[in-house]
């Protein structure tokens, strides 16, 4: 928990070192440890989501990741 040093800080964002949790999963949970469990894609038009969004998961279709 923290607070802000300025009133326009997003306080609800949640910060963490990537290194430290993959080390814990590669302990608890090994299959899931080096992976991302999701991404965050800026677009530049919202008519665009259903295109990208078939995109991206065709990119996946043949991963452990798949949709």
């Amino acid at each position: 928990m923290y607070e802000a040093g300025r009133k326009n800080t997003d306080t609800t964002q949640f910060f963490f070192h990537w290194d430290y949790l993959d080390e814990t999963m590669r302990k608890t949970n090994p299959r899931r440890a080096g992976q991302v469990g999701f991404y965050v894609i800026g677009l530049t038009s919202p008519d665009l989501a259903a295109e990208v969004s078939l995109y991206i998961d065709g990119m996946f279709r043949n991963s452990l990741a798949r949709p």
